[in-house]
């Protein structure tokens, strides 16, 4: 986070012709981020209470989190130096809460929105904004009258994310930023690069900084439930598709994917009812008025978990090294537990065929 600030100390600088020959010219001769704030006037520390998310008194508007508008903030603190049209902010956010975090939930929605809106670094980060909006930008329809280049600006999220990610911070929202990095990746069909962003998130976990507060709890469970099902969904793609992008990973790498056992991840939890009712939206373009419906997020992870408990063990069963020949009946037995996973699977998101509302995207993907 550090490195953060006094590189936007550095830009602001910039950005308003402060001494900028001599600015290029020390970091051309490789000086330390902290010795230019130093020389600019401003000791390293200074530079980062400056711009802590918690000093700044702006506000910006937006609507309930369930509405997935996250709007831009006015005033010194920034959560991206990537763009600050709040337009194209609104609009990548709201594709990624569309498209992406129902299928890949990693993180609390309604936690990630209150931290933004009120520029707390507690359940989000500058990573995880770029990230997120990175991802988004490969969801982006292009229109006859966008005047924004959005595979360009995808690229310099990513580029901001890498500049200032450190793979030894175990904070929970920076293991969620190589968890959406990872996707980023498979979405680029950069194999190599995706499995090396989703193997950090995943070892990272277990070291994770655990908070005592509010909310803590269901985030962790969010992301390792998210985790859990990457993990899970590239080796099964691979052994059955060979074709998706997310099979990359398990074909550059030739290893098994990591146990993660948590058993509290399958089970319900109080705000599951909430979620189920929150209204997810039909939502592809720039004021988009998109119809909406219920959510159903609580009970199509929940049985996403049972269903990646099954893959696990086939995975296991799969990857087996201890000598053991494969029997035609331990392949029936899995067979015979995904066909209870998909008998047991309530009408809410089981009734695909004879519903008749609108078939939600995360729940085709379960199916």
């Amino acid at each position: 986070m550090t490195k953060e600030h006094l590189t936007e100390q550095i830009l602001q600088a910039l950005s308003t012709d402060e001494q900028i020959p001599e600015i290029l010219a020390r970091l051309k001769n490789g000086e330390t981020y902290e010795s230019i704030v130093t020389w600019l006037g401003r000791s390293p520390i200074e530079a980062l209470e400056g711009f802590s998310p918690r000093e700044s008194q702006s506000q910006f508007s937006t609507v309930d989190a369930s509405d997935h508008e996250m709007g831009g903030i006015a005033g010194p603190f920034r959560w991206t130096l990537v763009t600050s049209d709040t337009n194209v902010l609104d609009h990548l956010f709201q594709l990624y809460f569309a498209w992406v975090h129902p299928v890949h939930t990693l993180f609390s929605e309604g936690h990630f929105v209150d931290s933004y809106k009120h520029q707390s670094d507690i359940y989000c980060s500058r990573t995880l904004v770029n990230a997120i909006c990175a991802m988004a930008c490969h969801l982006h329809s292009a229109t006859d009258t966008d005047d924004v280049d959005y595979e360009q600006l995808g690229r310099e999220f990513s580029d901001a994310v890498r500049s200032n990610i450190d793979g030894e911070d175990r904070r929970i929202t920076t293991i969620q930023t190589f968890a959406v990095m990872f996707l980023v990746g498979a979405a680029r069909s950069e194999g190599l690069r995706a499995s090396s962003y989703l193997k950090i998130a995943t070892n990272n976990l277990s070291w994770m900084v655990r908070l005592n507060i509010e909310g803590f709890q269901e985030v962790w469970r969010n992301t390792a439930r998210g985790l859990r099902n990457l993990n899970r969904l590239v080796v099964l793609r691979d052994l059955l598709l060979h074709t998706n992008a997310l099979s990359e990973w398990a074909q550059v790498t030739f290893q098994a994917p990591p146990v993660m056992r948590f058993v509290s991840l399958e089970g319900t939890d109080d705000n599951d009812i909430t979620l189920d009712s929150a209204k997810w939206y039909f939502y592809r373009f720039v004021n988009d008025q998109c119809p909406a419906w219920p959510g159903l997020l609580a009970t199509t992870n929940r049985h996403r978990s049972k269903l990646d408990t099954i893959i696990g063990d086939v995975t296991t069963m799969m990857y087996n090294h201890d000598g053991q020949n494969l029997s035609a009946r331990s392949v029936l037995d899995c067979y015979g537990r995904f066909l209870a996973w998909r008998r047991d699977l309530p009408s809410s998101i089981g009734s695909i065929e004879n519903n008749r509302s609108q078939a939600l995207p995360h729940v085709l993907s379960l199916q």
